[in-house]
């Protein structure tokens, strides 16, 4: 077993400022890659107190409405008592993985870049 195949789910933990500075395109951008290899992933909101719970609600159902599961969190403010929503979530539904890579090791060298180049930036 390699080190991806023990790999099943990956949590993206953002925090509304990052949303804020890079943008909510930025944030699927990234989950959708960690989808092209098989991971599913989960992205989580940490709560600031400095957040507007509006906004925080948002941001969560932005990321619903591009198909992604997304949960709140309050690390911030909780320490890890604050993340056990979301560890229960992964208890109960955890999702399915099937890792792949995005080339095969054989492959020469020119063919990984273009399955790179093809399948995670869309060239």
């Amino acid at each position: 077993m390699t080190v991806f195949q023990s790999i099943w789910l990956v949590v993206l933990v953002l925090t509304l400022a990052g949303v804020r500075l890079h943008g909510i395109e930025n944030v699927d951008y990234h989950l959708k890659k960690l989808q092209a290899f098989g991971l599913p992933a989960l992205a989580c909101l940490n709560h600031h107190p400095e957040d507007p719970p509006a906004e925080s609600q948002r941001v969560l159902e932005q990321l619903a409405e591009l198909g992604h599961i997304a949960l709140p969190l309050d690390v911030y403010g909780q320490g890890g008592a604050g993340a056990l929503q979301a560890a229960d979530f992964l208890r109960q539904n955890r999702p399915p993985a099937k890792v792949e890579p995005l080339w095969r090791p054989d492959r020469p060298v020119l063919g990984k870049l273009r399955a790179i180049a093809c399948r995670l930036y869309g060239g």
